[in-house]
């Protein structure tokens, strides 16, 4: 490691965390002012239709809340002149659903207008605490850039590729129409040799594409070719009326692709043996887990850094496990039972640095030395030869040395530092060793721990598509991101944006995307917390021995009637509901997921705020996934909603089923199996008129529940909350064969 005064964090931040707008020109306290509308500021929203209303929130000190504020917007409709609009304020029965308390010292008034346009509208927004005073722009006041309006196109514009990028190169490309299976798209292949590599330097070729729509923001792409004969570069182009659809369109294909190249890299015994494995994966395995993490191995200590270090022997470091792993492993489950699963760190190659040279493994199988690039992080100094075991010899050494923490007591693994392969220098290294290390891992896995594994560290094209895309397999939990960094501070949203961003790639994989452990108790413990509960991914914590915030560990677990700790993971992969929202564009970073059936289930939004000043923004419904915001209000009609464990950050994904009828007597059912203990909450839209005596009776394994475990939410009139431990115990109640809790709630309507 550097021995000078190398300041890590400085240099990610630098160069690793992508630039954020410098903070506005201060205001004096008394005319600050808070001014955002939807559709937002700073971003392209779609349209549906002719029209478009326009609401705007204004946040100002409470002190001058009395003076006559105006808010203008400043647009251009259809490229047009630009003018301006007074928006009108909006009555307060008419106002947004508040979801943060306001500071006492502010006050929010709420204005709209509505006009019309046909393809686009570019605007902004001004205003002022008096007519007869000078307009402020609210570009000049929070660097907030202009807004856009769009009309979606409407289906398709065309089947010829040529339309979408009227100067494709076709000297260089070999275009082809595909079969979609995406629907409301159309999908392209453009295809360009690239020749074999030269002796042991692989073949780069730099081929023009052209510029789609005439425009574009960001466009990069690497293919390499390290075989020794000619191969494919392929682009897959889809053009669709949704974003979504039009990334499956190209993934879906591009799997298919991807199946038909694998064929020939895995041998028909391999391929059967992960087809009889794949089986055996449990998803859940990281419930009440111990990671053994690094520097547990007996490593030779030769170099500058760790990155050097080689490994020497399966056993461990004799001098922290001096009876052996086995001992340890055994200690450690008679004096903590509840641990059901204990896995160890390990590298891809053995440790950062390979393998010991002289050392025991090295004795027993095949190695080679091979070359890597060093990396321009210098807390990552790789450079240098280094030891592995060699091609012939793989698949044994992955087999043995997983039999060998099999026999300890270890039933998952974390293997770390998958990219390394792709440091190699040398082509013929990359060609020969890629494929079969990553084949003998992902076969090991499955064989002695039915997939139980972490993969870190991987996200290289050939573990991708290789590995990670194919279906043929079970889903493993593969690292999404960066680590977590606790020490440096401006990582933390970078690390949560990044997630949300790179899931929307992810979640094509076969795969579930591993967001990292984070420490409760930290700055930034309850924002990675609630970024970890969204992501449908696992749920672990790095925290130093001692220091645990269980308040916090308790708004994203809950206990079984078994008295199993159990996470509360989404049914679907959290990602970014703006994929094109770029980290500098001071907005709300919206993290959406969804839970349970399709039509039935709850959808799940995390707002995350990565800028580095406060901000405020107008939600609308349509940012939750899967949301049906077409339900008209109807003189009479109950709406209800089962929103599962309050006081957590993920309370719907606590649910197992949950199901709503109506009897012809008029009386509602709610029918909800539960994970775990908790305060269970239902929505009734006319509670205010109701009692829980008179109208309500619940159950929970068809017996009637104290009454006094049932009361109205103090936080909220039109929630009824259920303290389904407290009834539990009260009622001496017994889980029976499965590990739910189904609590019946009638009510009249």
């Amino acid at each position: 490691m550097p021995s000078d005064n190398y300041d890590f964090g400085e240099v990610f931040q630098a160069i690793y965390i992508a630039k954020q707008k410098p903070s506005p020109p201060p205001v004096a306290e008394n005319m600050k002012a808070t001014l955002q509308s939807n559709p937002p500021l700073g971003q392209v929203t779609p349209v549906q239709g002719k029209d478009v209303h326009l609401a705007a929130i204004l946040e100002i000190p409470k002190s001058r809340a009395t003076e006559p504020w105006e808010v203008c917007v400043w647009h251009s409709v259809d490229g047009s002149e630009w003018k301006e609009t007074k928006l009108g304020p909006v009555e307060e029965s008419q106002t947004p659903q508040t979801l943060q308390l306001m500071p006492e010292s502010m006050s929010r008034f709420y204005f709209a207008s509505s006009f019309s346009f046909d393809a686009s509208v570019q605007f902004t927004l001004k205003f002022r605490h008096d007519p007869h005073e000078e307009w402020r722009w609210i570009r000049d006041e929070q660097g907030l850039d202009d807004g856009w309006i769009v009309q979606p196109t409407a289906g398709i514009s065309s089947d010829k590729l040529t339309d979408l990028i009227p100067d494709l190169n076709s000297n260089g490309w070999t275009v082809s129409s595909c079969l979609s299976q995406s629907p409301g798209t159309v999908l392209w292949a453009l295809q360009a040799p690239i020749p074999p590599a030269e002796g042991d330097n692989s073949t780069y070729k730099d081929i023009s594409v052209g510029t789609p729509w005439g425009s574009f923001s960001r466009w990069f792409a690497l293919a390499r070719n390290d075989g020794l004969s000619d191969e494919n570069a392929i682009i897959l182009v889809s053009e669709g009326d949704n974003f979504e659809s039009a990334v499956a369109a190209v993934m879906r294909h591009a799997r298919t692709l991807v199946a038909q190249a694998k064929q020939s890299s895995l041998g028909q015994d391999e391929d059967e043996e992960l087809a009889a494995l794949a089986s055996d994966f449990k998803p859940e395995w990281m419930e009440n887990c111990l990671i053994i993490d690094d520097n547990w191995q007996s490593i030779d200590y030769r170099g500058p850094s760790q990155f050097q270090y080689g490994w020497k022997e399966f056993e461990a470091e004799p001098v922290a496990f001096p009876k052996g792993l086995k001992a340890t492993i055994s200690h450690i489950r008679e004096k903590h039972p509840h641990i059901q699963h204990i896995a160890v760190w390990h590298a891809l190659l053995g440790y950062w640095g390979g393998l010991a040279p002289d050392g025991k493994i090295a004795q027993t199988y095949k190695t080679i030395e091979v070359d890597r690039e060093d990396a321009d992080r210098r807390n990552l100094p790789l450079g240098g030869k280094m030891t592995v075991v060699a091609k012939d010899d793989v698949f044994r050494f992955y087999n043995d040395f997983y039999r060998f923490l099999s026999d300890c007591g270890i039933d998952a693994v974390k293997t770390d530092a998958q990219f390394m392969i792709d440091t190699w220098i040398g082509a013929s290294a990359r060609r020969e060793l890629i494929i079969p290390y990553l084949n003998a891992w992902t076969i090991s896995t499955l064989r002695h721990f039915s997939a139980r594994a972490i993969s870190c560290m991987s996200q290289i094209p050939q573990a991708l598509f290789h590995s990670q895309m194919p279906t043929n397999r079970p889903a493993i939990l593969v690292r999404n991101s960066d680590d977590f960094f606790p020490e440096i501070p401006s990582s933390h949203p970078w690390h949560v944006w990044t997630n949300a961003h790179n899931s929307i790639f992810m979640e094509h994989l076969n795969v579930l995307p591993d967001w990292d452990m984070f420490q409760t108790v930290h700055e930034y413990s309850g924002f990675h917390a609630a970024a970890r509960c969204v992501s449908g991914g696992p749920i672990y914590i790095t925290d130093v021995p001692g220091k645990h915030d269980m308040d916090l560990i308790g708004q994203m677990t809950g206990l079984t009637p078994r008295g199993k700790t159990v996470i509360f993971r989404p049914s679907v992969l959290g990602k970014t509901v703006y994929p094109y929202m770029g980290y500098d564009d001071d907005s709300l970073l919206k993290v959406g997921s969804y839970h349970g059936a399709s039509s039935t289930g709850s959808p799940i939004l995390a707002i995350f705020n990565i800028s580095s000043r406060p901000l405020t923004e107008i939600i609308p419904l349509s940012s939750f996934p899967r949301i049906d915001a077409s339900i008209d209000k109807k003189h009479g009609t109950i709406l209800t909603s089962n929103l599962g464990l309050l006081g957590k950050m993920a309370g719907p994904a606590a649910i197992f089923t949950s199901k709503i009828e109506q009897f012809e007597n008029g009386r509602v059912l709610i029918d909800t199996r539960i994970k775990a203990f908790g305060t269970l909450g239902i929505y009734v839209s006319a509670l205010p008129s109701m009692t829980i005596e008179g109208d309500f009776l619940v159950t929970i394994q068809e017996k009637p529940i104290p009454a006094h475990t049932v009361t109205i939410s103090k936080a909220d009139n039109y929630v009824v909350e259920i303290d389904l431990g407290k009834a539990w115990e009260e009622m001496g109640l017994e889980s029976r064969w499965s590990n739910e809790i189904e609590v019946k709630v009638y009510f009249s309507s």
